[in-house]
């Protein structure tokens, strides 16, 4: 069956997109789209389409229409980019906000900007964006997305940057690109060309967990920005000052960054993060005699976090005044030792100040106002002596200055404190460095027990042959990896290749405490037409059996027992995916008769539309209801396949409720004395439910490769839909049932 590709060529008509410096959007999608469709027609199974072939006028709902119109599997808008203040570059894709489109899109997009990223251009990410009503922003992803279309738009880079438009007024730029474009597509559709010589049918995409919820776009800041100061230089009559920005992303990815040497009061160009780094080296050059240098890091959605500053002084006073033998040993240093030993200085120098003086000045209004009580003792005792009031006047003296001297100690206290604090200030807060020796052999070896990083700022020095100025050794750098999208959706370092009978080739993330099976499937052979498991001396481990329904029509089960079947696992019914309705297979009772008769063991399987909990009860009631009477001795199953090119009421199900559903219909089923059992592929298994929660029910897992590379548990291997069996005229679907352990 033939994959059917719609091409939007974005805008049209009177509608122009971008118009900057001899460029004209419109124009350059519609060439675009041309190009991807010539080269697309180069490859088998694949029909394209293009929504406004004249570029004209034509709505956003119009496009998606026609996209409905001729069952496209994908809707793709294509676009240029331009930004406000012209400053931006890069290529991104616009995906879906939620559901299986959004996962799936998301994995196409990833395909896109890696061919973009070969062209040279920066990878801005995949992203959502939402409107005022929490929905797709972009009119073509939410009318394609309203009628079940995937979609997404491409914008492939920035007409009005410097680096993107030099490669676009290239002669064949447009053509290059839709080359690019058709090889996103060949390989994500895994297709192939003789004339071209390729085959992308074993192509590894990667495939993300379907959200739970709308995936808005990232609205936080990068974190743990950190300029450090590296090394300076002198030549040809100006300064080079060498600087390490380093900067965390877990919610999507770094892409840009720029520096001020004025505290921010100016900014320079914005400058590409290199992808997947934790950390970029810059230089600056020309910086001012008291630069004090900062620096920005932006996201893909340009939100940007500033870090500290660093404050420079290239000749300060508190270096001059040093000693003989003390210069001598700053001359030997490296001058961001010497830069520190300054800055130090300094901080010291302002803690002083800002402690002593107002200490000084406490001290000295307490010893005047003592002076004037000391005098007005004198005065009082000389009138009134031997008075029987001078008890209380010394008394009350006596007080005064027990509150004269309180709140002065606790000024001086509030004083020493301050300057403390900026003493601390001047060693770390203005320069950010200290000079910590290097790691410690013991430091190094309880680092590798505990399994740190060692990519450090040390490390860094020490690779590149530069001197070490370290900043915060509590701060370290992490391994670099790659930041991908929201971390909810990420596909991490540790992953698993599946295949799905649907999607091809998958790049998975691991489950940790799931099941793994041990099966070795080089022991599985083929006798008689149906494939076995045996163990290393040729003893057979499994049983042959075919699933049916309706569609099967007659079935000789003598004929089929004779063959090598001994098991059946036959449709009971089915929810309506659209009416809801509770409804038996036409041929189940027949079936499950005429097996029987035969010594076929029977298992059945019920086609889910439950959109709750109580209407997965409800379909095991109905289950349990059909199978009163017959000996069943293989597993009950429940298959919650999702519902392709139609509408279904499961459609809106997130992962949790379809996992839920799941777990009621399998414990009702159990209540009854039957083993319940999941039917799923590859991808719903590891993507769409929560695989972990559903340990305790066995899997009936569909895939039809000669031997699967699906690495977790499972019972029973569906391995064809086209198989031949005697006693049944039409295809039918053949299982392997695996005895003993996994």
């Amino acid at each position: 069956m033939a994959i059917k590709i719609v091409l939007d060529p974005g805008h049209g008509g009177e509608n122009h997109g971008l118009e900057y410096d001899g460029f004209l959007e419109k124009e350059m999608n519609h060439t675009v789209a041309g190009e991807i469709k010539k080269e697309l027609e180069k490859y088998e199974e694949v029909e394209v389409y293009i929504t406004n072939p004249e570029c004209g006028d034509m709505s956003l709902k119009q496009r998606a229409e026609y996209a409905k119109s001729v069952e496209a599997d994908v809707l793709i808008s294509l676009h240029f980019n331009m930004s406000d203040a012209h400053r931006m570059f890069g290529s991104e894709v616009w995906v879906p906000s939620a559901g299986e489109n959004h996962a799936w899109m998301h994995s196409f997009g990833d395909i896109f900007l890696e061919e973009l990223s070969a062209k040279g251009f920066m990878n801005k990410g995949v992203k959502t964006r939402l409107n005022g009503k929490g929905t797709d922003y972009y009119g073509i992803i939410r009318e394609s997305t309203a009628l079940g279309i995937p979609s997404l738009l491409v914008e492939h880079c920035y007409a009005d940057a410097q680096a993107d438009a030099a490669y676009l007024k290239k002669e064949g730029s447009l053509q290059e690109l839709a080359v690019s474009d058709a090889t996103a597509i060949a390989k994500f559709y895994g297709l192939r060309s003789e004339s071209l010589g390729v085959d992308y049918s074993t192509y590894v995409k990667n495939a993300y967990p379907v959200p739970e919820s709308v995936m808005g776009p990232d609205e936080t800041a990068p974190e743990d920005v950190q300029l450090y100061y590296v090394s300076d230089a002198n030549g040809e009559g100006e300064k080079t000052v060498t600087f390490l920005l380093q900067a965390r992303e877990t919610q999507s990815r770094l892409c840009y960054y720029e520096y001020s040497l004025d505290d921010g009061a100016s900014w320079s160009d914005l400058y590409a993060w290199e992808d997947g780094k934790d950390r970029v080296i810059f230089e600056a050059k020309q910086l001012p005699e008291d630069a004090r240098v900062t620096a920005k890091v932006y996201n893909g959605y340009f939100e940007g976090a500033q870090s500290n500053v660093l404050a420079f002084q290239l000749t300060h006073p508190a270096v001059e005044e040093e000693g003989e033998a003390e210069q001598d040993r700053m001359e030997e240093m490296p001058t961001g030792e010497i830069l520190t030993q300054a800055y130090r200085l300094k901080g010291i120098g302002w803690g002083i100040v800002v402690c002593a003086v107002p200490a000084v000045v406490i001290l000295l209004v307490l010893y005047i106002r003592h002076l004037k009580t000391k005098k007005r003792e004198r005065r009082q005792a000389f009138l009134q002596a031997f008075s029987d009031r001078e008890n209380g006047i010394q008394a009350r003296l006596h007080k005064r200055k027990k509150q004269l001297w309180g709140p002065a100690v606790m000024g001086i206290f509030l004083c020493v404190l301050v300057g403390v604090i900026l003493i601390h200030a001047g060693d770390e807060l203005l320069y950010h460095k200290d000079l910590s020796q290097p790691e410690t052999a013991e430091e190094t070896s309880k680092r590798k027990e505990n399994g740190e990083e060692p990519e450090t700022v040390q490390a860094f020095h020490e690779q590149t042959g530069t001197p070490v100025y370290q900043g915060n050794r509590q701060f370290e750098m992490s391994q670099a990896q790659a930041q991908m999208y929201l971390e909810q959706t990420s596909v991490g370092p540790d992953t698993e290749t599946v295949y799905d009978i649907q999607r091809g080739y998958l790049r998975v993330n691991s489950l940790s405490g799931v099941e793994r099976n041990s099966y070795d499937m080089e022991r599985i052979t083929e006798q008689n037409g149906y494939k076995y498991y045996t163990d290393e001396a040729g003893n057979i481990l499994s049983e042959a059996g075919v699933d049916v329904s309706q569609f099967q029509g007659d079935i000789d089960w003598e004929m089929l027992k004779q063959s090598g079947i001994s098991f059946a696992m036959l449709r009971a019914g089915f929810r309506g995916y659209g009416s809801g309705k509770l409804m038996k297979d036409e041929k189940f009772e027949e079936n499950v008769k005429a097996a029987s008769a035969q010594g076929i063991k029977i298992g059945v399987y019920f086609f889910s539309a439950a959109v709750d909990e109580e209407e997965a009860v409800e379909e095991a009631d109905y289950v349990a209801g059909l199978l009163q009477g017959h000996d069943i001795q293989m597993p009950v199953v429940i298959d919650t396949e999702a519902i392709y090119y139609d509408d279904a009421r499961t459609d809106d199900l997130t992962p949790s409720q379809l996992t839920a559903i799941i777990r009621a219909f399998c414990g009702r089923i159990r209540e009854y004395g039957y083993t319940p059992m999941i039917y799923a592929n590859a991808k719903r298994l590891t993507c769409v439910l929560h695989l972990e929660e559903l340990s305790d029910i066995e899997v009936w897992y569909a895939d039809y490769q000669e031997k699967p590379i699906y690495p977790y548990a499972y019972r029973m291997w569906q391995y064809t839909e086209h198989g031949n069996a005697p006693g049944i005229e039409a295809e039918v679907d053949l299982n392997v049932y695996f005895r003993g352990n996994y």
